[in-house]
C-alpha cells in the first residue's frame, strides 16, 4: 500500500533521475549520520526502512553496566532492566528511538544529507553517461553567448564550446541547433563539464561516416584528415573492395553526400583524395587540383615540380593547398616551378661539363677560357658578366652572348638526349607488348581444339563461281558508259531498246520536251551506276548545254525512226 512517504520518495527519485532503491538506501544512510551527530560517532545503531509501507525503525544498541563511563556505548543496568527485565550486566540492549527524538535539527540535517547525496548520484550518473559519448557527435542548441565561450543545451546538462573550437563561418543565435564533437569531459563539484568542438579533424571524420554507409561497413577507410576549419579540408580515403571507388562513395550521386557535410560545416570545401601506399603518388594526388609533373624525394623533404602556370594553384590562397597537402601526407613539401627545376638541373649539369668538351665553340675561345681559369661551365656562369669580362679582356655584352650560346646548345643537346631515350623506351615497350601478344596467341592456339577437315569425296561449294558470273555484266556496263559519242546517224544501244518499246508509248499521250529530258537523264544514271561522279558546281552550266544537245540529237533520231 502506497503511503505518503513512499509517494514522496518515488517522486524524488523521478526528479533526480535515480532508482527508488537508491533513494531508500540514501535515506537510511542519512538517518545513521543524524544518529551519530546526536549520540556520538561510536554509537551502534540499527536503522530499517520498509519500502512497501514507508515505515522507518530507528534503534541504538548499548551495553548494560553498573557504572556508565561512555554514554554512546553503555547504559546503566537499572535503565536497561526497565526495557528488558531479564537483562544481565554486560549484555546488549536494543533501545528503540522515535524519529522525532532524533531532534529537529538532526532531521533537517538528514534531509539535507539526502538531497546532497541524491544530487551527487545524479551528477555521477550524468558523468558516466557522457563519458561514453566522448569522441562522438551529439546535437544541441545554443543557450547563451559569452565572450570566450558558448553554453550549449544538451538536455540534462549544458556543454561548453570554447572560442578556439568555434567555426568562424557559423552564425550563432539563441536556440539555433548544431552538431558538436564531444572533445572531453571533466568532473567538477558542481557536475560534469562537457567540452565540445566543431574544428577538430575527428568531427569531419564522424560526419562523413554518418553520410557514407561504406565507411560504416568498413569497406571504405578514412586514412587521414587535414583541416583549415571553416575554409577547406582534404580527406585521404582508400577502399578495401576493388569494385568500389572510395572517392565516388564519399562524394555520392550528384555530390549529395559531400554537400550534406559541407552544409553542416557552414560551407567548408572538402577535397577527397585517394590514398596511395607510394608516398610520391600520394603527394601528387594530395596537391589536387594542381597538376604535378614530378615528385622528387630529397633529404627529409619532397620537391614537387609543377608547371609554371599551375604554381599559384599548387600554393593555393594564402598557402592553403600546399599546407593541407603537407599535413595530409605528413611530409615537408617544397613546391618548385618547372622552369626553376630545369635551371637547377642545368646548373648541376654545368658543374660536370668541362669547357674543353664544348666542341661548338672555336678553339681560340676555349683556349682563352682555359687560360683565364674557367675550366668548367659552372665556373663561368657563377661569375657575373662584368667580372668575367675583366678577366677575359672582353666586352660584358660578348660574355653574355657567350653564356647564352652555351646555355642554348646544352639545352638542345639535353632535349635531344631525352627525346632519344624516350624513343628508345617506347621501342622497348612496343617490343615487349608484341612478344606478350605473340605468347598469348600461341597459348590460345594450343588451348583451341583441333578442327576436323572435310571428309574424302565431299564436294566443296564453288564460292568463286558466282563472282565470275557477275563480273562480265559489270564490265559490259562500264564499257557502255565509256563508249565514245555517236554521230547523228548512229543509234545507241539504249535507243535501240527504246525503239522496240515505242509502240506501247505511242498509244499514250505525247510527252513534253522536259519529260523526255528527264527520262534521258534517268537512263544515263542507270547506265553509269555508282561509277558516275557528280559534277562540280562550276561545271553545271557546261553539263546543261551538253545535255540539251544530246536531247536534241536523241529527238531527231527518234523522229527519223518513226
Amino acid at each position: 500500500m502506497e503511503t505518503e512517504i513512499t509517494r514522496l520518495i518515488t517522486q524524488l527519485a523521478r526528479i533526480r533521475n535515480v532508482e527508488v532503491s537508491y533513494v531508500y538506501d540514501t535515506l537510511q544512510e542519512s538517518i545513521v549520520a543524524g544518529l551519530k551527530r546526536r549520540f556520538g560517532r561510536n554509537v551502534r545503531h540499527e536503522v530499517k526502512v520498509n519500502p512497501e509501507t514507508g515505515e522507518i525503525e530507528v534503534a541504538i544498541v548499548q551495553t548494560a553496566v553498573e557504572r556508565v563511563q561512555d554514554i554512546s556505548q553503555e547504559i546503566s543496568l537499572e535503565d536497561a532492566r526497565r526495557i528488558n527485565p531479564d537483562v544481565k550486566e554486560g549484555e546488549d540492549v536494543c533501545i528503540e528511538i522515535p524519529l522525532q527524538e532524533v531532534g529537529r535539527v538532526a532531521i533537517q540535517r538528514t534531509m539535507d544529507e539526502l538531497t546532497h547525496r541524491l544530487r551527487d548520484a545524479e551528477r555521477a550518473k550524468l558523468f558516466n553517461e557522457f563519458i561514453k559519448k566522448r569522441g562522438e557527435i551529439i546535437s544541441g542548441t545554443i543557450h547563451k553567448l559569452e565572450k570566450e565561450e558558448i553554453l550549449v543545451n544538451l538536455g540534462p546538462i549544458y556543454g561548453i564550446l570554447p572560442l578556439r573550437d568555434q567555426l568562424k563561418t557559423d552564425h550563432h543565435q539563441i536556440g539555433a541547433p548544431f552538431k558538436f564533437y564531444v572533445l572531453r569531459i571533466q568532473r567538477t563539484p558542481i557536475g560534469p563539464r562537457v567540452y565540445l568542438s566543431r574544428t577538430h579533424p575527428e568531427f569531419l571524420k564522424r560526419l562523413l561516416a554518418r553520410e557514407v554507409p561504406e565507411i560504416q561497413q568498413g569497406i571504405v577507410e578514412i586514412k587521414n584528415v587535414a583541416r583549415i576549419p571553416g575554409v577547406r579540408s582534404k580527406v585521404a580515403v582508400t577502399s578495401h573492395d576493388e569494385k568500389i571507388d572510395p572517392i565516388g562513395a564519399c562524394v555520392g550521386y550528384r555530390k549529395v553526400r559531400i554537400q550534406s557535410v559541407t552544409k553542416e560545416l557552414s560551407g567548408e570545401k572538402i577535397d577527397v583524395i585517394k590514398w596511395h601506399s607510394d608516398q610520391k603518388a600520394f603527394i601528387a594526388g594530395a596537391m589536387s587540383p594542381a597538376r604535378v609533373n614530378e615528385v622528387i624525394e630529397e633529404e627529409g623533404t619532397y620537391t614537387v615540380v609543377v608547371p609554371d602556370e599551375e604554381f599559384s594553384k599548387a600554393i593555393g590562397r594564402k598557402g592553403q593547398n600546399v599546407w593541407l597537402a603537407s599535413l595530409l601526407s605528413s611530409s615537408k613539401l617544397d613546391i618548385l616551378k618547372e622552369s626553376d627545376y630545369r635551371n637547377r638541373l642545368f646548373s648541376q649539369r654545368m658543374a660536370q661539363i668541362m669547357v674543353e668538351t664544348l666542341d661548338f665553340l672555336s678553339e681560340e675561345t676555349r683556349q682563352t677560357l682555359l687560360e683565364a681559369g674557367f675550366t668548367t661551365v659552372v665556373s663561368l656562369f657563377e661569375q657575373p658578366a662584368t667580372e668575367a669580362a675583366k678577366v677575359l679582356g672582353w666586352d660584358p655584352t660578348h660574355v653574355e652572348q657567350l653564356k647564352t650560346q652555351i646555355r642554348e646548345q646544352l639545352e638542345k643537346r639535353e632535349f635531344e638526349r631525352k627525346l632519344f631515350e624516350k624513343k628508345k623506351l617506347e621501342e622497348m615497350r612496343a617490343a615487349e607488348s608484341k612478344s606478350s601478344e605473340k605468347a598469348m596467341t600461341e597459348e590460345s592456339k594450343e588451348e583451341e581444339p583441333a578442327v576436323e577437315g572435310p571428309t574424302e569425296g565431299a564436294e566443296e561449294e564453288p564460292l568463286s563461281e558466282p563472282l565470275k558470273e557477275t563480273q562480265p555484266e559489270v564490265q559490259e556496263e562500264i564499257k557502255d558508259t565509256e563508249a565514245p559519242p555517236q554521230t547523228e546517224g548512229s543509234v545507241k544501244p539504249e535507243e535501240s531498246m527504246k525503239s522496240k518499246k515505242e509502240p506501247e508509248i505511242s498509244e499514250a499521250a505525247p510527252q513534253s520536251e522536259e519529260s523526255a529530258a528527264e527520262e534521258t537523264q534517268a537512263e544515263k544514271k542507270k547506265e553509269g551506276g555508282s561509277n558516275e561522279v557528280e559534277p562540280a558546281p562550276q561545271e553545271e552550266e557546261q553539263k546543261t548545254t551538253a545535255e540539251e544537245s544530246e536531247e536534241s540529237e536523241d529527238k531527231e533520231s527518234e523522229e527519223e525512226e518513226k
